[in-house]
């Protein structure tokens, strides 16, 4: 196992994460997401970045 293996899990893992955030909220309507559901969604999009 390479060193850069972990890491990409963790992002593969994270990316899977954001997929099912994105699928259970209607993102077109931001204003309209509860801050926690956008906070989660932010955190997501960063780490996956």
């Amino acid at each position: 196992m390479t060193k850069s293996e972990p890491e990409s899990l963790d992002v593969y893992a994270d990316a899977l994460l954001l997929v099912d955030a994105l699928e259970r909220h209607d993102v077109t309507d931001l204003p309209a997401l509860e801050t926690d559901a956008l906070v989660n969604i932010y955190t997501l999009l960063s780490d996956v970045q």
